[in-house]
């Protein structure tokens, strides 16, 4: 089992509220495509050999001013491979800090690189944050 540090306090978010948290609404309204099922998208990718991610309940949880997604069925680990080639065993919390990055940064917008850089900010205080600095490189 992977343990995990997550500094600072993180809230669940009720599921049917995401589009009115003041942190994540931004991020909605800015984008065509919806954010969830990008993240979603890219969780698929990134995690290979799990359920396909749109087949499970989805939780938004929201620190220090950042939001990220998890899916509500955690494995207590996965194996995360990034499409550099880079591999790594992580928690679900923290693979749902790398999927949300990534669907962030493909977004191309102001709200997003706002988004995309407060989540980076917490991911630099985790102790996993050296294998998420690779995954996303």
């Amino acid at each position: 089992m992977i343990e995990t540090s997550v500094p600072g306090t993180v809230k669940k978010v009720r599921r049917g509220s995401w589009n009115s948290n003041p942190i994540f609404k931004p991020v909605v309204e800015s984008q065509f495509f919806p954010v969830d099922v990008m993240v979603m998208n890219f969780y698929d990718s990134l995690v290979p050999g799990r359920k396909k991610a749109g087949l499970s309940f989805w939780q938004m949880m929201v620190v220090d001013e950042a939001f990220y997604l998890v899916p509500e069925d955690k494995d207590p680990s996965v194996q995360v491979v990034s499409p550099n080639g880079y591999r790594a065993e992580l928690s679900s919390d923290v693979a749902g800090i790398v999927a949300t990055l990534f669907a962030l940064g493909h977004m191309g917008n102001h709200q997003a690189n706002v988004a995309f850089r407060r989540l980076l900010k917490h991911a630099q205080t985790l102790t996993e944050y050296a294998h998420i600095a690779r995954l996303i490189d």
